[in-house]
């Protein structure tokens, strides 16, 4: 499940020119960043997990 803000901070992140400019987000803008790397990460791992073990079996 995706966080709510998620979709703004995206937009906002593909609008900056360089890493600097991540100071100028608010701060729940970094939250939802960090959700949306959160379930990123997660989803990535599960994958990654999922097909590692129907290699195996």
């Amino acid at each position: 499940m995706a966080c709510k803000r998620c979709l703004n901070v995206n937009t906002k992140l593909t609008d900056l020119i360089n890493l600097t400019n991540l100071c100028y987000l608010k701060t729940y803008e970094l939250k939802a960043l960090d959700c949306l790397l959160e379930a990123t990460s997660a989803s990535f791992l599960h994958r990654n997990l999922t097909d590692h073990y129907n290699f195996i079996m």
